[in-house]
């Protein structure tokens, strides 16, 4: 039973970040980001210097387009 108890803590604790991540994708969205711009900020937030390969790997966005998008962000 303990095992399940620490398995449901862990679970909410990852719904929480998800609903966390969701409502910064949100706000950033109506700030004017794209989906792919807010997920790379993200992405680039967690990091404290990333390559595009670890930027595209911690936003999930492809890495051909984080070089887009790296280049979006910067203006």
């Amino acid at each position: 039973i303990k095992m399940m108890t620490n398995y449901s803590t862990k679970l909410r604790s990852w719904g929480s970040l998800a609903a966390t991540k969701a409502k910064l994708l949100r706000a950033l969205g109506e700030l004017g980001l794209s989906a792919n711009e807010a997920e790379v900020y993200l992405g680039a937030l967690s990091c404290s210097r990333a390559s595009v390969q670890q930027l595209a790997r911690a936003s999930g966005v492809k890495r051909t387009t984080v070089y887009y998008v790296v280049e979006q962000l910067k203006k």
